[in-house]
């Protein structure tokens, strides 16, 4: 099931992906003074003729949010695909806790046994999935750094050009690429977030599975060791699921409003300079 909404998720990103390029595109095509003037030809490739030069200028508006499209499936996209994924790794780690907080205890040194058991089965997972972690964490760091700035001046700039221009069609491609920079910071920021979320979880189901434990007198190294097992994990678990910016700050939905007030602080130094 996880599995299966995982990829749901994955091609519900991709279908909203190719909308903001559809609309984009369909929107630079329509006829209009302002889009020739701003898109406009050099002067040198006006000499060819009117008619060889419309139809550079039809093939460049139209292809002109395609363009964009390597940037998301190679960078932004590919990253967000990539913390869904571990977010459902993580919440199948989750649900084994769940599956070991639920069984029944007993004192008998088999149910110890089988507990003990499981436990370190769940703590091989948990280990592969950390150590993926780890290097996702500084891949993320370094992407989430430029689509920060990046997207301080974009919206800041791209608001400030509709403030300036008379309401056209350029202005709907405007607001689809404001919504889309938006949209991508946001979405980034929820990914990192929900990781958070389910670490919480996995706390949870820990100190559940650590009230519950039977004691065995007989086994009492290996009833130690199993504690103290499973306060690592709880520890690495509350501990190692938050990420930063290149150390600027941590990513989380808070950075997506400081973002919108940064972005609003540039809008009105442009507005003013104006």
């Amino acid at each position: 099931m996880e599995q299966l909404e995982f990829r749901n998720t994955v091609r519900r990103t991709v279908q909203i992906i190719f909308g903001f390029i559809v609309v984009d595109t369909v929107l630079l095509v329509i006829p209009n003074s302002m889009k020739n003037d701003l898109l406009g030809l050099p002067h040198a490739l006006t000499l060819m003729g009117r008619g060889t030069s419309e139809m550079l200028n039809f093939i460049l508006a139209s292809f002109l949010s395609v363009s964009s499209s390597p940037k998301y499936f190679s960078s932004t996209a590919c990253v967000g695909v990539t913390l869904v994924g571990m977010r459902t790794k993580l919440r199948i780690i989750s649900h084994r806790f769940k599956l070991i907080s639920q069984q029944t205890f007993s004192s008998e040194e088999q149910c110890f046994k089988r507990i003990n058991g499981e436990v370190k089965e769940a703590l091989a997972q948990h280990l592969e999935y950390w150590s993926h972690l780890q290097t996702m964490k500084d891949l993320i760091g370094k992407m989430f750094f430029l689509v920060h700035y990046f997207s301080i001046f974009a919206v800041g700039a791209l608001l400030y050009v509709c403030h300036e221009i008379t309401p056209n069609s350029i202005t709907l491609v405007i607001i689809a690429g404001t919504s889309s920079v938006l949209l991508e910071y946001f979405l980034l920021c929820c990914f990192v977030e929900s990781l958070a979320d389910e670490a919480d979880a996995i706390e949870q189901y820990i100190f559940e599975i650590s009230a519950q434990i039977p004691f065995c007198s007989n086994l009492r190294s290996e009833y130690v060791q199993l504690q103290s097992t499973l306060m690592i994990i709880w520890i690495n678990t509350r501990n190692g699921m938050s990420m930063n910016c290149v150390g600027l700050f941590e990513i989380n939905i808070s950075a997506f409003a400081a973002l919108v007030d940064v972005a609003y602080s540039v809008l009105m130094f442009l507005i003013n300079m104006g």
